[in-house]
């Protein structure tokens, strides 16, 4: 939309394991290669929040420069990336949504959640148009706080959270947060439109 960019890798799983045949499957089924020397494997148990096992980790060790297999190192996603960068950035670029194509559209057994959340989107998406048309007549803009609002709501469209596949908790807590966001997104996108009409 306004032109920004953002460095992102989309990998096909988020539940890799690094035994040599789920990687080199992963490498010998990847149908884009070109031009894609580095490849970010987010392994463990990821659905449900397990995180890696012992296993996973001694495979990767013994990965760093086996013979016939891909080489393996382990980083943070945040050197991954920085190293990316450091070899000139991607050279493909994607110009529109990042988005999962097979997940179109949400069904739920929380409606309310579904409800708060798209309220929040528009309580978010109000609050920063007046918020740019304040700025533009020389009003201070709160970033930080617009920053923090994107959050809490980003967070609460975790993939178990919209289509009601977690524990009730959750959805308590689902709901208390996105009513808080668009009541302080209310709050704040109240005040800018009266600076933008004050000159």
């Amino acid at each position: 939309m306004d032109g920004s960019q953002v460095v992102s890798f989309l990998p096909t799983n988020y539940t890799y394991r690094t035994d040599p045949k789920e990687l080199c499957g992963v490498w010998k089924n990847r149908v884009q290669k070109r031009h894609l020397e580095d490849f970010l494997i987010p392994f463990g148990y990821g659905d449900g929040g397990g995180g890696p096992c012992r296993d996973h980790i001694e495979y990767a060790l013994r990965e760093k420069d086996l013979e016939g297999m891909p080489r393996v190192e382990m980083m943070s996603p945040l050197d991954f990336f920085d190293d990316l960068q450091a070899k000139g950035g991607p050279k493909n670029t994607w110009d529109g949504e990042l988005y999962f194509n097979a997940h179109r559209g949400t069904y739920t057994t929380q409606a309310a959640v579904k409800k708060n959340n798209r309220r929040s989107e528009r309580a978010l998406h109000h609050m920063e148009l007046w918020g740019a048309l304040a700025a533009q007549r020389g009003h201070a803009y709160n970033a930080a706080e617009a920053e923090r609002l994107w959050k809490v709501l980003l967070l609460h469209q975790f993939h178990d959270i919209l289509p009601g596949s977690s524990i009730a908790r959750v959805y308590t807590e689902a709901n208390a947060a996105t009513l808080r966001c668009k009541g302080r997104c209310c709050a704040v996108h109240r005040r800018p439109p009266r600076s933008a009409d004050a000159r």
